[in-house]
């Protein structure tokens, strides 16, 4: 198998944030209070969301977490409002205010409590009980410096239709310091560092790299034509595949990008069978090849190292 043509290495520029230190701190978590769910509710603006919020009233809510920091100053924890037992009481949903039974939802709200000051509602799910696709709010982890707490919206299920690979719950981002949440992010294995694809103000999609405290961050650009789909991090956290489908995944890749934040490098490859198509990129477990299965489980494999592309071994 003949030896493929790297591409020339994009360069990237690097931007420092800092942020303001934690409060000094900590108080319990309150206890959950029906009440404000209504208001929550209310300020959503619908009168589906304000329904369920008057039958919710009644309901003693669950509580997932919490999730402390490491430092104790910061705190958060989500509510749960189960969905409706059958025979649930009727409520107002017609326009012409007519009784009407109940659509079967469940209501989830994300709080954060920073030091002494009342809780912040981070964020919040009204879901159709029952329902396909991902749902339900999570939370995972606090940064190391305590500022940063990371969640998923995406706990329960996968996404409807085809999947590529395995489905990891999208991952976002709550900046305490801020008061502002960032989506779109995939964590490296070893937590230090995540990652997300970005759209740029001149066009053209970019990588962007982050510190797991959100105090830097690193974008690489790709070329104008590539809409990538994914990103996988290396198991040893030092780089990224990015696949570009341009009709989605399963379909022919038009190329694989490899970026590595430790040199600043993005690496483009193409299968010798352009034609193939392409259902999983992977990384060996030595992070210095990347493997790409296709439908008809045959598989190739991009050594980093020598820079070239050969049939995968079972």
């Amino acid at each position: 198998m003949p030896s493929m043509t790297l591409r020339a290495d994009s360069e990237v520029a690097s931007t420092t944030t800092t942020k303001p230190s934690p409060r000094a701190s900590a108080t319990p978590s309150p206890t959950p209070d029906a009440t404000g769910t209504v208001a929550a509710l209310r300020a959503e603006g619908t009168r589906e969301a304000l329904a369920f919020g008057r039958a919710a009233a009644a309901v003693t809510p669950g509580t997932l977490g919490p999730w402390r920091s490491a430092e104790g100053q910061r705190e958060a924890w989500i509510e749960v409002w189960p969905c409706p037992t059958e025979g649930a009481p009727e409520i107002e949903t017609s326009a012409s205010g007519g009784a009407h039974p109940a659509v079967p939802r469940s209501y989830e709200r994300l709080l954060a409590r920073v030091a002494d000051e009342p809780p912040t509602l981070i964020d919040s799910q009204l879901i159709l009980c029952g329902g396909l696709g991902a749902y339900g709010l999570d939370g995972r982890w606090w940064s190391p410096d305590g500022a940063v707490f990371y969640y998923t919206r995406d706990r329960e299920g996968g996404p409807d239709g085809q999947i590529c690979g395995e489905w990891q719950p999208g991952l976002r981002a709550w900046d305490s310091r801020a008061g502002t949440t960032i989506g779109g992010f995939t964590v490296s294995s070893g937590r230090d560092r995540v990652a997300r694809i970005v759209a740029l103000d001149e066009g053209g999609f970019a990588v962007e790299v982050h510190d797991v405290d959100l105090t830097s961050a690193t974008t690489y650009p790709l070329p104008d034509a590539v809409r990538p789909d994914d990103l996988v991090w290396s198991p040893d956290g030092t780089g990224l595949a990015v696949p570009d489908w341009p009709r989605g995944c399963g379909h022919a890749l038009a190329a694989v990008y490899a970026v590595r934040p430790g040199d600043g490098s993005v690496l483009r490859q193409t299968l010798p069978d352009p034609a193939a198509e392409v259902t999983d990129v992977g990384w060996d477990a030595d992070s210095q090849s990347i493997r790409l299965a296709t439908g008809s489980e045959d598989a190739w494999r991009w050594d980093l190292v020598a820079n070239r592309v050969t049939r995968a071994t079972p």
